[in-house]
């Protein structure tokens, strides 16, 4: 009939799709009285009153007489009170489906009467009942109903992003999880530009009793609070922890409830608690005030906790049907179809750095402890002793100690006896414009250096000196080796030198002779921590550094990451009046490229130094073109 009927989708489902085109086909419905030109679908309704046990006597194409009294008898065995003889789309779904519409074996007269009755008022509304008392209990309903979401455990890729959206789905339910089926790297990205939302799940097993306990609810939480940080799932995400079994009351009360009462215990606060499950555990879970959503497998019809019971108030997902789409362009993925009811919004965006604000949260809170044992407890000490540790394993040298002072080794050896604390090397923040990754600890020692020096002078001149404008002389150096060892063929003009400040990958550092670009000594990770680093810096005197992190990067602040800089290096005091921005950037690089500020010698002593003369004046064009540029697409 889906074939006949013309329907993209042959799933041989008789759903909303086959509905709405028999409809358009016959609006007044099929009948004797209806010039059809396909004969083929006459067939078709002959075989299937043939397989149901009603003769139409006749397999032939034509819809005379017999095919006429064979629809008014089904008609009247439904209780309809009109037995018109015309095929509208709910007959023809009574017509191409198994149901019973005779009293079954063993069947009841009175349950027979109800239903009849409840077709002869109801039927247009909510289509035929067949005669099984069952039906009448069972919790997906009509499975054809339309439905937006569902869920998989096959990673979503951009075909299958386009399957999704091709068969009218617009949200997908995805695993957390370590497995084969879990949301994989850059997963998120790829539904939402292919226009989907999200609902995570997680699912440690949760097939038999013996998977739930409280301490099994304090690992899940523990895991799934883990990898949805890792992923990105941003603040206020409910997670879904299924119970993918018929429990029975008693196994509800005695390990059901005790493992979400460990999932609320230890699920991090940034995320919510729904549950996936029967109708009745979603109910009980709900009711003792552990969850804040349900999501119902109504999909396993059989199951106790579903037969005869509501759904819950406060569902938001409800599955109904497995299927399988199929496509010869995006392939085939395998899917429960799932309704929405709306209330909740899904997952719409990802915050890759939720996961960087919580590790700075942990050992933040780890440096109040630590403090408040010392007496002199305050938020920018503890933003300083985590600036401490992220630059404690690169940056705390004797070069370092000078400029930006000691690492409390004795903070240092405070957290190694805590067994939660992130390793220093995975800090690490994602910067959009490169769409990458970086390490912060450069950024935490330039930072460092607000609470090494009480004269501001000096304060801004090593900040200037150990960021942007030390990187700036460092590239200076490393074109001054190029050029010691080939004057003919390293001599860089202006427009070379911008390409390579904050040099953004191999391939243009080695268009200028260099093997990567990291050993130009100014790439582009170089010029984010440097700019990023200053800017950040100036909110930890009274802000928690996890909160000035998340207050940069995820609510804005980032948007004004030139200006801010440009301010925040004095650039707005040092300007003369009436000054452009490219003039006053351009003396503030010059006052350090030619060496004419007061720690520019010490600078070199530590760092290395080239030809003032040769490159001084050429640098800080290079660089004062960039920075302009970059402000001037900002505003």
């Amino acid at each position: 009939m889906q074939i006949e009927l013309g329907e993209s989708l042959i799933d041989g489902i008789i759903g909303n799709g086959t509905i709405q085109k028999f409809d358009a086909m016959f609006p007044n419905g099929l009948s004797q009285n209806v010039n059809n030109p396909n004969e083929n679908i006459v067939y078709i309704m002959q075989g299937g009153f043939y397989c149901r046990g009603i003769d139409p006597y006749g397999f032939n194409g034509v819809f005379g007489n017999g095919l006429t009294d064979a629809v008014k008898t089904l008609q009247s065995q439904a209780g309809l009170e009109n037995q018109n003889g015309i095929i509208t789309s709910l007959i023809l779904k009574a017509i191409l489906s198994t149901d019973a519409y005779t009293l079954v074996s063993n069947g009841d007269t009175k349950v027979r009467q109800i239903q009849q009755d409840l077709n002869r008022k109801y039927y247009e509304y909510i289509g035929l009942i067949k005669q099984t008392w069952a039906s009448l209990m069972i919790s997906y309903g009509d499975k054809n109903r339309t439905a937006t979401a569902c869920d998989t455990n096959t990673p979503i890729t951009p075909n299958f992003a386009k399957l999704l959206k091709k068969n009218g789905y617009n949200i997908v339910g995805r695993y957390l999880a370590d497995t084969d089926k879990g949301l994989k790297e850059g997963e998120l990205s790829t539904i939402f530009n292919g226009d989907l939302k999200m609902f995570p799940i997680y699912q440690g097993n949760g097939r038999v009793e013996s998977d739930f306990s409280e301490a099994y609810g304090l690992r899940d939480a523990r895991t799934a609070s883990r990898l949805a940080l890792s992923s990105g799932l941003p603040e206020g995400t409910i997670i879904y922890f299924a119970v993918d079994y018929d429990a029975t009351d008693h196994q509800v009360a005695n390990s059901i409830l005790p493992y979400f009462k460990g999932v609320n215990f230890a699920i991090d606060k940034r995320y919510k608690v729904g549950v996936y499950g029967p109708r009745n555990i979603c109910t009980r879970v709900k009711n003792a005030g552990y969850s804040v959503s349900s999501f119902v497998s109504d999909m396993s019809g059989g199951f106790s906790g579903n037969i005869g019971y509501k759904l819950p108030d406060d569902w938001e997902y409800d599955q109904i049907a497995n299927t399988r789409l199929n496509d010869s362009e995006y392939g085939s993925l395998e899917i429960d179809r799932v309704v929405y009811r709306g209330n909740i919004l899904p997952v719409v965006s990802y915050d890759l750095n939720i996961e960087l604000y919580h590790k700075l949260e942990k050992v933040y809170d780890y440096a109040q402890e630590y403090l408040e044992s010392k007496g002199n407890d305050s938020i920018a000490n503890r933003n300083s002793l985590v600036l401490q540790y992220l630059r404690s394993k690169e940056y705390a040298d004797k070069e370092w100690i000078i400029v930006a002072g000691k690492v409390d080794e004795h903070f240092i050896k405070f957290l190694n006896t805590k067994d939660d604390v992130p390793a220093v090397d995975s800090f690490r923040v994602f910067i959009k414009s490169a769409n990458s990754y970086m390490p912060i600890a450069h950024m935490a020692a330039t930072a460092q250096i607000r609470f090494k020096h009480n004269d501001i002078t000096v304060q801004n001149q090593w900040v200037d000196l150990t960021g942007i404008f030390g990187d700036l002389m460092q590239l200076g150096g490393k074109i001054q080796e190029k050029y010691d060892s080939n004057p003919e063929k390293y001599h860089y003009d202006q427009f070379a030198i911008m390409e390579l400040i904050g040099c953004p990958n191999n391939e243009t550092a080695q268009k200028y002779g260099f093997s990567n670009s990291i050993v130009t000594g100014f790439n582009w990770e170089d010029w984010y921590q440097d700019i990023d680093g200053v800017n950040i810096a100036l909110k930890l005197e009274n802000t928690p550094i996890h909160e000035a992190f998340e207050n940069y990067y995820t609510l804005g602040g980032v948007n004004k990451r030139y200006s801010s800089f440009f301010t925040n290096i004095g650039l707005v005091a040092y300007a003369f009046a009436g000054e452009i921005k490219y003039d006053t950037i351009y003396r503030k690089a010059y006052s350090y490229t030619s060496g004419t500020e007061t720690l520019t010698a010490p600078f070199e002593m530590f760092f290395g130094n080239f030809n003032n003369k040769l490159w001084g004046d050429v640098l800080a064009k290079a660089f004062a073109s960039v920075l302009s540029g970059d402000l001037m697409n900002e505003e």
